[in-house]
C-alpha cells in the first residue's frame, strides 16, 4: 500500500480515537444497535435538491426492531458556494416490543451547512440545525409533546489519493430549547465511517455511530453500526 495512503489512514484512525474517547470515558447504560438506509437524491437545479430516505434501526443488541423512518428533504446552495440551506421532515414508527405496535412521531427540521475546503484532499463542514418532534404519547390517545433541539455538528472528510473512499469523522451537540426544567445539553453524538463512491451515481455509507446521553433521569449511552446506500439521479 502506498505510504501517503498508509499515513492518511493512520491519522484518521487517531482522530476517530480522540473524538470518541471522551464519551467512552464515563459511559452509562449501554446498548448496540444498528442501521440500514436507503436513500435517493436529485438536483432540481445546480442549485437546488431534493432527497428521500427509508431506515430501519434494530436495538437491545440488534436482536429487536427499534423503528421505522421515512424522510424528505430540500436543500438550497446560497449566494455564497459554501452556504446551504436544508428543509427536512421525517416521519417516525417506533416499535413498542412488549406490546406489540408502533407509536408515531413527527420531526421537522430546518438549518444551513458551512462547508470550506482546507486542503486538496480534506474539508470540513458545521452543521446548525433546529427541530421540532411531536410524538404520540401512546397508542389510543393523540396528545402531542414537542421536544425541541437545537443540533451543532462539525465535521471533517478526506479524499484517499486514487481510491474512491472518503473516510469522515464528526461530533454533534444536542441542546434542548424548550425543556420545562430549562435547557441544557442532553446528548453528543459521535460519528466516525467511511464513504465509497461505487459510481457518479451510487454511494455506499459504512460505519460508527455513538451517542452520550447526558443531564436525563436514566441516561443511556447507544454504539451504533450504520450502512447505508444512496442512489443520484
Amino acid at each position: 500500500m502506498d505510504k501517503l495512503v498508509t499515513r492518511n489512514i493512520v491519522a484518521l484512525l487517531l482522530l476517530a480515537i480522540g473524538v470518541f474517547s471522551p464519551a467512552l470515558l464515563h459511559a452509562d447504560e449501554q446498548d448496540f444497535a444498528s442501521d440500514f438506509s436507503f436513500g435517493v437524491k436529485h438536483d432540481l437545479t445546480k442549485r437546488l435538491g431534493i432527497d428521500a430516505a427509508f431506515g430501519a434501526r434494530f436495538a437491545n443488541n440488534s436482536q429487536n426492531l427499534d423503528r421505522l423512518s421515512v424522510e424528505g428533504g430540500i436543500s438550497a446552495n446560497a449566494i455564497p458556494k459554501w452556504l446551504d440551506l436544508e428543509v427536512g421532515y421525517v416521519y417516525i414508527a417506533d416499535w413498542n416490543c412488549h406490546d406489540d405496535y408502533f407509536s408515531h412521531r413527527h420531526r421537522y427540521s430546518l438549518g444551513f451547512d458551512l462547508g470550506h475546503k482546507l486542503t486538496k484532499r480534506l474539508s470540513t463542514d458545521l452543521r446548525c440545525k433546529w427541530q421540532s418532534t411531536y410524538k404520540k404519547q401512546d397508542g389510543k390517545s393523540f396528545k402531542w409533546d414537542p421536544k425541541d433541539y437545537l443540533r451543532i455538528r462539525l465535521g471533517f472528510d478526506y479524499k484517499i489519493k486514487k481510491l474512491p473512499l472518503y473516510p469522515h469523522v464528526s461530533a454533534e451537540a444536542f441542546w434542548t430549547t424548550n425543556c420545562p426544567d430549562g435547557d441544557h445539553l442532553e446528548n453528543m453524538r459521535y460519528v466516525a465511517g467511511v464513504k465509497y463512491k461505487v459510481t457518479k451515481r451510487n454511494t455506499i455509507d459504512l460505519g460508527f455511530q455513538y451517542d452520550d446521553e447526558m443531564n436525563v433521569a436514566n441516561p443511556k449511552d447507544r454504539g451504533m453500526v450504520f450502512l447505508g446506500y444512496k442512489f443520484k439521479f
